[in-house]
Formats: structure tokens, sequence, C-alpha cells
């Protein structure tokens, strides 16, 4: 789903993940500046947060690998507009 357009901030919770839930071995998030700055590859364990401006930096991730579960919240939001 691309929500690049829409989403203005955006705010990546760890809550779990199997079967360790160390940062270093964490399903990664992956970031990229619209402007070429580079991709940026992002673990976080739980309890971690990653806020970040959404049309700045596309998001995604790779499919997660077999065996492997991952539990966590990603929010989006943008500022509200008067009419």
């Amino acid at each position: 789903m691309d929500d690049s357009g829409v989403t203005e901030k955006a705010m990546l919770l760890g809550i779990d993940a199997t079967p360790s839930d160390r940062a270093g071995s964490a399903w990664p998030l992956y970031l990229e500046s619209a402007a070429g700055g580079g991709r940026v590859e992002v673990r976080l364990a739980p309890g971690d947060g990653l806020l970040f401006k959404g049309r700045e930096l596309a998001h995604f991730r790779k499919p997660l690998a077999r065996g492997r579960s991952a539990a966590c919240v990603l929010l989006h939001w943008a500022e509200a507009r008067p009419n």
C-alpha cells in the first residue's frame, strides 16, 4: 500500500518478535529519501519506536522469513487542514 501521499508523520512501535526479540534480529523496516538520500534499514526491539516524516521517507518491508513472527504498530497521521 502506498500511503506516502497522505502520511505527514508515522510512528512504528515494536511489540514482539519470534524467535528472538533482540533489535539485531528484528524484521527490518526500510526508509528511502524522496530527495535521493539513499536507503536506511531500521530494526526495532520490543518497546522501541521510530517517528518519521512519511511524505519525505518512503517506507516498506520485505516479506517476513518463514518460521518468524513479528508484532508491531504503525501509526500514520496528517495535520488537520481548515476547509
